[in-house]
This record gives C-alpha cells, structure tokens and sequence, in this order.
C-alpha cells in the first residue's frame, strides 16, 4: 500500500513538473514574441532557412533557386542584395529542414522565429548536459547551476541562439553521438554523427577523424550506422528535389564572393598581420601537416587521446573554413568542460573558484569587446579572437596534464 502511495504522488509529481514546463515554455514564447521578436527584426540566419522552407513545402520550389533567393533578399533588405551583401542564399543541405519543417507552416515569422528561439534554448541546455555526462563532470548544485547559466549566456552561444543559427543543433548531435560511442552504441553514434552534417562547415574534419579512430579500434558498426544515415539523408532527400547537392555545392562554392571574413587563418594572417596570401598558404599548409602528425600519432589510442585530438580538430577546422563565425565555436564547450573537470581535480577547492572566475571574466570580457566593436549591427575582427586562443591554451594544458601523447593504446570507450 505504501509503494502504491509513493508511486501515486510520483506521478502527481511528474504530471506537475511537466505542466509547469510546459507553461513556462509557452509563456516565454508569447514573452519573447510579444516583446522581442515582433518589434525588432532579426535571426537572419533563421528567416533565410524558414523562407526556403516555406517556398519548399507550400509551394514546391527548389529552396536554391534564384526565384526563392530573391524572396530572401527582399524579406531581409526590403530590396534585391547588393554584390557585397548577404545573398541570403540556402546554403544548406536540404535534410536540415527535418529538424525545423513544422515552423515552416507558421505564416508569422516573428512567431515562427520566437518558437525558434526556445526550440534553441532547450538544444543549448540538452546539449550542456549530455556534454557534462561525456566529460563526466558533475560538479556540486551551486557549481552546475552557474555552469549552466554560463552556457546559455556567454557570447558565441547566446548569440547564436539569437540569430536562430543551426550550429547548436550540430553541437547536440555530435555531443550525442560521443555519449552514444563510450556505451557501446556505435550504431546510434553513426546516425547521430550523420546528423551532424546539417551544418557540413563545423564537422567536415572531425568527422574523417572520428571514422579513422573507430576503424583503428574496429568498431565498425558506426560506419554502417553513419554510411546509412547518410545515404538515406542524400536519397530520401533527393526524391524530394533530384538536383539539390549540385544546387548546394554550387550555393558553397559562391559564398566566399559574398562573406565578409574568411576563415581564422586569413583573418590573422591578412586581415591583421597585414600579410600575403603566400603566407596564409604556408600557415594552412603547416597546420594541416600538424594535424596529420597527430592524427597518425594518435589514431589508435584511447578514447583520452581521441577526444583531445577531436577537440584540437574542431578548433582547427575554423583555420580552413573559408568563412568564420564566433557561432562556430559552439561545438566546442564539451572541452571546455572537460578543462573545468581538471581543473577541479587538480586544484581542489581553489579550482572551483578558478572555474567561477573564468566563467565571469569570459562572460563578461566577450560581450564587452562585442559592444565595444560592434559597427552597426555588424560583429567586426576582434571578436573573433579571444574564444579561440583561450581554446588553444585550454587544449595545450589539458593535453600536458593528461598526457596525451604518451598513453598506452589500449582504447575503447571511456
């Protein structure tokens, strides 16, 4: 009778945080709508895809076409875009609009872009906590709490929340699939990893990486698992609009005309420094030979290894792409935990306070050189720097603290 009892008022209980989350959900969506979205216009990132997707879904028309882009630039600028300005263009695989097809039925793009913003919030938190689990830190209540407001709020992921921007969900699905892989699940760590193709810029190295760790570890079960997804991704896609990866490798190969920087490399060496393309070619050329000696170092350690070296990847992948973004920098957070669960341990009960007081510096000390820069609406070069170089420094000492270079090969999960 008494289990009958707990169990009773454990649903009561479950039904109740449900409702309230639920409630809490839905008047946050009227809050941002009526107060924020349909008075400032914004989340251009999202309006080009929510666009597109409306042209597609209610209307048939290939979401790459000019017809469809001309809408794009109209909604955005109230004309047809300049040479130099954001085309608007869907440069995008077109299975990304599983993760968002139903808003596209939502004829108010304020309340379209405010149902975003929350879908967003709750991909930020989800993606917080499965990367705590795949980090295995679980800090004290007062440290999680503040570690999660920190996630929600520091620059590169609230803006990307703001501007509606799909490499979020690239940093859940990824942050999945290394929790689905240190269980064993390397089917569904396939799939997921497929899914993170949504934004191909952000994964484009770290996924060759990944397959090259799991082949040295035979686990072949996320190679079926990631080729399958893929393929059906590509053809059940395909059935929809035949020609849409010749329409997207043409939208790819056009953005560069039309973006403002280029990747981090371009940025430091000609942007900054002032120097030649000769020079940014000898840095990429030196980097990419620093990736492939690691890589061939480390390709059948342990998952430690990997996961310093998926790290070092990521950060890397942002010298190549040929168009940066502070938003980029999302995917990187698992590591930036990591480093606060070794801090911890190194440190104790001081690297709790070095972890609160790195929050607040990095909180606080990235949205002042946003403000303090910004031109217009437009983000400008300094902003891009710091995110980066503190992950330079966090992977240096992460990878002398656990050795990295020097561990037995024995690997596996973690």
């Amino acid at each position: 009778m008494n289990l009958q009892r707990v169990l009773h008022w454990h649903s009561l209980l479950s039904i109740a945080v449900l409702i309230a989350v639920i409630a809490v959900i839905v008047g946050g969506v009227w809050l941002t709508y009526t107060h924020f979205t349909s008075r400032y216009a914004g989340g251009n990132d999202f309006f080009i895809r929510w666009m597109a997707g409306r042209a597609f879904l209610l209307e048939g028309l290939n979401p790459y076409s000019d017809v469809v882009t001309e809408r794009v630039q109209i909604g955005m600028h109230g004309r047809l875009a300049a040479p130099q300005e954001d085309q608007g263009r869907f440069v995008y695989p077109l299975y990304i609009l599983l993760f968002y097809w139903p808003l596209c039925f939502v004829g108010d793009y304020a309340l379209a872009r405010a149902i975003w913003m929350w879908c967003l919030l709750g991909v930020t938190v989800m993606a917080s906590l499965i990367s705590m689990r795949v980090v295995a830190w679980h800090p004290k209540p007062g440290l999680w709490a503040g570690t999660m407001l920190w996630l929600v709020l520091i620059y590169p992921n609230f803006r990307a929340i703001m501007l509606g921007q799909f490499s979020l969900l690239v940093w859940l699905t990824l942050a999945a699939a290394l929790w689905a892989m240190q269980r064993g699940r390397d089917g569904w760590a396939g799939c997921l990893l497929a899914l993170t193709t949504l934004k191909p810029p952000l994964v484009y190295l770290a996924i060759p990486w990944l397959l090259l760790w799991t082949a040295g570890q035979r686990r072949w079960r996320l190679w079926w698992g990631f080729g399958l997804s893929m393929v059906l991704l590509m053809f059940g896609t395909m059935a929809l609009v035949p020609s849409w990866p010749l329409d997207f490798a043409h939208q790819v190969l056009g953005y560069s005309s039309y973006a403002v920087y280029g990747s981090l490399t371009w940025m430091i060496v000609r942007y900054w420094l002032g120097w030649g393309a000769a020079v940014e070619i000898a840095a990429m050329v030196g980097l990419a030979a620093l990736v492939l000696v690691l890589g061939r170092r480390l390709w059948r350690g342990n998952w430690t290894q990997m996961m310093w070296m998926l790290g070092f990847v990521l950060l890397v992948t942002n010298c190549f792409t040929p168009r940066i973004a502070t938003t980029n920098y999302v995917t990187l957070m698992p590591w930036v935990l990591w480093s606060f669960r070794e801090m911890q341990h190194a440190w104790g009960r001081g690297g709790r306070w070095v972890i609160i007081g790195g929050q607040l510096v990095s909180l606080v000390g990235l949205w002042w050189l946003f403000l303090a820069t910004i031109e217009g609406n437009f983000e400008t070069a300094p902003a891009y720097f710091p995110f980066p170089v503190m992950m330079c420094l966090l992977l240096a000492w992460l990878g002398r603290r656990l050795d990295v270079w020097h561990l037995g090969v024995s690997g596996g999960k973690s």
